[in-house]
């Protein structure tokens, strides 16, 4: 009777000793990579063939379901197709150019030197203010998803009475086509208005992305794709810049 006892305690020890070491490890790739197309990879490879608690099977299969995968680990309950979230938050910061003027120093072309008009040198200092937005998912296939976000600020200068005016947009198509390899299409547009400047910007990727394990607990993320950005300045002087560039990142999860 004695030995049954024992037997049964040193496998319920077991059993829980497994469910607390893939607990850990799942929270291992939650915690260690704001990546989420990552993160789930990473529950899900260190998940194979391991005993998991109820709430971590819960946890990953309503994050497959905001993926896109509809079924999940196959439990109940389905997510909504799309949704947003609006938000507020407070602005409170040091600027360097809070009127987007220039530099206090001369600037010097050649041999000559310009000075720049009081009133349009920059003035720095303490802006406090707020920000409004919100941000939506909306799935539209298996593995397949947009990001959406529009955002609003203004922040004010007590020292100088003036302020800083932002509004932004964004938008990113994620989408998974197979063996792991997903497309990203992604796009964004903010105007920044201060006392002086009037500031637009733009930026559009086109992104391959690939998932992989180069060992049991080291996951990685690449992204080769590129980048192009548009960089618009209303003001004192105008002025346009277009920049074209590739861009290669390798993002990791390991213990």
């Amino acid at each position: 009777m004695l030995n049954t006892v024992l037997r049964a305690g040193i496998l319920l020890c077991g059993v829980s000793a497994a469910i607390f070491a893939a607990t850990r490890s799942d929270a291992n790739c939650l915690v260690s990579s704001p990546n989420e197309r990552l993160s789930n990879f990473c529950m899900l490879e260190r998940s194979d063939k391991a005993a998991l608690s109820l709430r971590t099977v819960q946890v990953l299969d309503y994050r497959l379901k905001r993926e896109g995968f509809s079924t999940g680990l196959g439990l109940k309950g389905r997510i909504k197709q799309t949704t947003f979230q609006p938000y507020l938050s407070p602005i409170l910061k040091y600027s360097s150019n809070i009127n987007g003027g220039n530099p206090e120093k001369p600037l010097v072309l050649g041999g000559n030197s310009f000075t720049g008009q009081p009133h349009l040198i920059k003035k720095k200092g303490v802006v406090i203010g707020a920000g409004i937005g919100i941000s939506g998912r909306s799935l539209y296939g298996r593995g397949k998803y947009l990001n959406m976000n529009i955002d609003a600020s203004y922040a004010h200068s007590p020292a100088h009475h003036i302020g800083i005016a932002t509004l932004s947009a964004s938008a990113c198509a994620k989408n998974y086509l197979k063996d792991l390899w997903h497309l990203d299409v992604c796009g964004s547009t903010q105007r920044t208005h201060k006392d002086i400047t009037d500031q637009n910007s733009g930026h559009f990727s086109l992104s391959a992305v690939r998932l992989f394990a180069s060992a049991p607990f080291t996951h990685h993320h690449a992204t080769v794709g590129e980048i192009r950005s548009v960089l618009q300045c209303e003001g004192s002087a105008s002025a346009e810049l277009g920049i074209r560039q590739l861009q290669q990142r390798l993002e990791s999860v390991s213990d």
